[in-house]
């Protein structure tokens, strides 16, 4: 370090130099804790087909939802409210102040690098599908499984809906509707 901290010995010169790169190196996990701070926060990360993702349950109010996902990234009050990160999304859509449908996805932003690392890959269902899981799992686990509309749907009571959207063989979104 020509010209800086001159006068001190070689020893805290090397402490100067270690505290500098400490600084550094919490400087980027605080950036990368930053970069995950949008993504929905709950345990656990269980999605229930027909009801609910991470704990945020068709039906319910925003105020629940919010509460159980922690702040979003963006809210529209009377639309819906997303929470982004780095590699990925999740939000739910609102319908008479009730929440209407939920999903999660990874980012799309690029086709050819599709990145699965996301903390979103966390919420599965109780048969292990989630952001992630190949066509044949998702049929293996969820027979009744169909391709309607673009996406691949199954049908539950009440016009509820799990579509699952595939792209390079995963399920790139998973989307819970009422």
């Amino acid at each position: 370090m020509p010209g800086f901290a001159k006068g001190i010995s070689d020893a805290e010169r090397r402490l100067l130099r270690l505290c500098l790169g400490l600084a550094v190196a919490g400087g980027c996990l605080l950036a990368a804790a930053a970069a995950a701070a949008n993504y929905p926060s709950t345990k656990p990360a269980l999605i229930v087909p027909f009801r609910s993702i991470g704990g945020v349950k068709v039906g319910e109010s925003m105020a629940t939802a919010r509460k159980a996902w922690g702040k979003p990234s963006s809210c529209v009050p009377t639309e819906s409210c997303s929470y982004v990160g780095r590699n990925g999304q999740a939000g739910f859509s609102i319908q008479s102040s009730r929440v209407d449908a939920l999903y999660i996805e990874i980012n799309l932003n690029n086709f050819k690098h599709l990145s699965w690392k996301t903390p979103l890959t966390a919420f599965r269902t109780a048969k292990g599908i989630g952001l992630g899981s190949t066509l044949a799992q998702a049929k293996k686990a969820y027979p009744h499984l169909r391709f309607a509309l673009g996406t691949y749907q199954l049908n539950g009571p009440k016009h509820s809906t799990m579509s699952i959207e595939f792209e390079n063989g995963r399920a790139a979104e998973i989307e819970i509707g009422g």
